[in-house]
C-alpha cells in the first residue's frame, strides 16, 4: 500500500497490503524527530521503533576512547531499533537524528504484537534487517580500504536518496560521522565545488552533478543501494 503524504512515506510501510497497514497504523502514533534528537544510547534498552518518513538518523558506534564513527543510516528506507525483534540485549549503537522529520512511532510492546501478528511485517522486518546488516558491513570495510573521498561521496548520495533537496549538515558533522579529520572533508568538498560537482553554502550542499558523484564514489554505494531494491523485490 503507498502510504506516501505530504509528511513523506517509507518504504517498508509502502509494502504491506491495506489491511495489514490498518492494523499496523493503530497501533503506532506519528512523532517529530528533531535534529540532533538521540532515539536511544550505547549499552541502553530500546524502547520504541521508529519507520522514518523524511527524517534521517544515524547509527553511530562509540570506542571506549571517545572516538566514534556512523556504520549506516536509516531513512524512508527502514526502521530504527529494530534491534529488539532479535533480541533482549542492551543497544550496541547511539541512534542519532541528523535531518529533522516525522516518523511512525511504536512501543516496544505493541510492534511485537504487530510482528507475532502479521506475517508481512515480520516477513519485512525481517529482510530490512538483513539489508541493515549488510550495509553495516560494508561500512566497516569501506572506513577500513577506501579513499575518504569516496566515502564523503557514497555518504552523500545515500542520505539524499532518502531526503530531496539539499543536504543540511556541516563539513564537521559529516567529518564526525565519517569519523575522519575535518580538514580533510574541507580539501574533498572544496576540490568537488571546484569541479561542478556540488555547491556548498553555509552548511548546505547541494548536488550538482549526481553522475559524476556517483563515478568519484565506491562500489559500496551501489551494493548499498542494490541491496535494499532486492529486498523489495524479494517481498512483492
Amino acid at each position: 500500500m503507498n502510504v506516501s503524504t505530504n509528511l513523506g512515506t517509507n518504504a517498508i510501510l509502502d509494502s504491506l497490503p491495506e489491511s495489514d497497514f490498518g492494523t499496523f497504523k493503530n497501533n503506532c502514533k506519528l512523532v517529530k524527530l528533531e535534529y540532533a534528537q538521540v532515539l536511544y544510547e550505547t549499552a541502553e534498552s530500546i524502547q520504541h521503533i521508529h519507520f522514518p518518513l523524511d527524517s534521517i538518523v544515524s547509527l553511530i558506534y562509540e570506542t571506549i576512547e571517545g572516538k566514534s564513527a556512523e556504520i549506516a543510516s536509516i531513512g524512508n528506507n527502514g526502521a530504527v531499533g529494530c534491534d529488539i525483534l532479535l533480541s533482549e540485549s542492551p543497544s550496541r549503537f547511539r541512534a542519532l537524528t541528523i535531518h529533522s522529520g516525522w516518523a511512525y512511532q511504536f512501543r516496544k510492546a505493541d510492534i511485537l504484537h504487530v510482528f507475532n501478528k502479521l506475517n508481512t511485517v515480520h516477513y519485512q522486518l525481517k529482510n530490512y534487517i538483513q539489508t541493515l546488516t549488510t550495509e553495516i558491513s560494508l561500512n566497516g570495510v569501506c572506513s577500513r580500504f577506501h579513499k575518504i573521498e569516496q566515502q564523503f561521496c557514497k555518504f552523500l548520495l545515500l542520505y539524499s536518496d532518502r531526503v530531496s533537496g539539499r543536504i543540511p549538515l556541516t563539513q564537521e558533522t559529516i567529518a564526525h560521522l565519517l569519523g575522519v579529520r575535518r580538514e580533510s572533508i574541507t580539501d574533498i568538498a572544496s576540490k568537488l565545488q571546484k569541479a561542478n560537482i556540488l555547491d556548498y553554502t553555509r552548511g548546505q550542499i547541494e548536488i550538482l552533478d549526481r553522475i559524476a558523484l556517483e563515478n568519484r564514489s565506491c562500489e559500496c554505494y551501489h551494493v548499498t543501494k542494490a541491496a535494499a531494491h532486492s529486498q523489495y523485490l524479494i517481498a512483492a
